[in-house]
């Protein structure tokens, strides 16, 4: 994974910051972006039932606040796209999946996601 740093950003001309992970550094992204046409997108999802609060005055002097949840894709759209371009095997998914298991062990496969060992499970029932 890519690792975003203040020293990554410098040599590019950016007026958008990426953020990923918790609530403060969220608003912290928000409140470094530019004032006046500054853009922070939030990327993934958030943890369950979480809140984002800030001080609406950063909205108010011109900065935007975007989110991203599935890399942008709109997925009324681009799904059927997707169904055909799996089924002409343009990608391949074996690489996404790194356990399978029997559906009796869906506790350890929620287990090996929560401790970072899983990218993907599929349960077999």
């Amino acid at each position: 994974m890519y690792k975003l740093s203040m020293e990554n950003l410098q040599s590019v001309h950016l007026n958008s910051l990426a953020c990923f992970s918790f609530h403060l550094k969220q608003v912290s992204a928000l409140a470094s972006s530019h004032l006046g046409h500054g853009i922070c997108v939030l990327v993934g999802a958030p943890p369950s039932k979480s809140q984002l609060s800030f001080d609406p005055a950063l909205l108010l002097t011109g900065r935007k606040l975007v989110g991203c949840l599935i890399g942008g894709w709109k997925l009324k759209d681009a799904l059927p796209q997707l169904v055909l371009d799996y089924m002409k095997h343009k990608f391949n998914t074996d690489a996404l999946i790194s356990h399978v298991l029997p559906f009796e062990k869906i506790s350890e496969g929620f287990e090996l996601l929560l401790s970072g060992k899983s990218i993907r499970s599929v349960l077999l029932f």
